[in-house]
């Protein structure tokens, strides 16, 4: 494939895939009509699924989270135990018959959840999408950034339960107090894991609507920090997109493309270490600094845009990762708690 383009390749890459923006003059001209189409769904009420669009917003979020955490813990990775993060997927369901409406239980009993949450284990981020069970009880899907014990999950997720009345009818049925409400898995921040999770968490509803019940209001969401975390792109030359086709015809990864993009899948983090050293370093540096706003300043939003980027010399790969990343440090120092 030949493309010859003046103003070079927009180029996102994520932990799973890169994406190329093909600048054309097309494009250009149906950005208005774009906007336009974009700022009418935004105005949409929810209409109870998650569309398409949503979705790929959703896994944009939790693949940069997912990166923030694999590159932290290769810059830390002699100290990292101390102050490990790692994703723990959770499904809090309801024990007895829904007794109020889905706004209702993400206002009180799922917020009230998450903040005892940050308050007993020290939670600085989470993501969570409800759904709608067969029954017609609304359960979510709960991503957080700790280790939590089972028991400690179910016993905090059935006390806020039973603050609302969902035990009794559990209590006088089967004569118990603790009802099995929840399920937990910790993975470990990998791109199977990641392909994982996204899958079970996102799994697209919009099929077969007529069939499903709908949940009221939001069906997703996430703290601010995740919401505003960054993907790493650069404006690259034809030499990337050129390595990228080769591996294409090769078989070792596979490739979608339409009129506006080349999205090629493959592990960004292993295709550029072995072909583009400065690239993926980088890259790395990026996510690093990402995670610093994301866990050690006080507010994300506010926190300093600096990115300092040091002249490499030497040509081994790990030690320039050292290098920078002693640099990385000084520049980050006198913002840590």
């Amino acid at each position: 494939m030949k493309i010859e383009l003046e103003n070079g390749y927009r180029t996102q890459f994520y932990s799973n895939r890169i994406i190329v923006t093909l600048y054309q003059q097309k494009q250009e001209n149906k950005s208005a009509e774009k906007s336009a189409i974009m700022l009418k769904n935004q105005r949409k009420e929810y209409n109870g699924f998650m569309s398409n669009a949503t979705e790929r917003k959703c896994k944009k979020i939790l693949s940069n989270w997912i990166d923030c955490l694999n590159h932290y813990k290769k810059s830390n990775i002699n100290n990292y135990s101390n102050y490990a993060r790692v994703l723990v997927f959770l499904t809090l369901t309801l024990s007895t018959p829904q007794k109020h409406d889905d706004n209702f239980i993400k206002r009180n009993l799922l917020n009230n959840f998450l903040i005892q949450l940050k308050k007993k284990k020290g939670i600085k981020h989470y993501f969570w999408k409800a759904e709608k069970q067969q029954n017609g009880n609304i359960h979510f899907h709960l991503i957080t950034d700790c280790f939590l014990a089972k028991e400690f999950v179910q016993n905090l997720w059935n006390q806020v339960q039973d603050n609302y009345g969902y035990l009794d009818d559990y209590r006088n049925k089967f004569k118990k107090e603790n009802p099995p409400s929840t399920q937990i898995q910790v993975y470990p921040t990998s791109e199977k894991s990641l392909n994982y999770m996204l899958k079970y968490a996102l799994k697209n509803d919009s099929q077969d609507t007529e069939k499903k019940q709908k949940v009221q209001g939001r069906i997703w969401n996430c703290s601010d920090g995740l919401r505003n975390l960054k993907t790493f792109e650069q404006f690259e030359s034809g030499e990337l997109i050129s390595k990228l086709e080769d591996k294409v015809n090769k078989g070792l990864i596979t490739k979608f493309e339409d009129e506006y993009f080349l999205i090629y899948n493959c592990d960004t983090d292993s295709f550029l270490q072995s072909n583009f050293k400065d690239l993926y370093i980088k890259r790395h540096l990026f996510y690093v600094q990402q995670y610093k706003k994301l866990y050690f300043y006080h507010d994300p939003k506010k926190s300093p845009q600096i990115y300092l980027e040091p002249e490499i010399k030497n040509e081994n790969l790990e030690q320039n990762i050292k290098q920078l990343i002693l640099f990385d440090n000084r520049n980050y120092n006198h913002f840590e708690d």
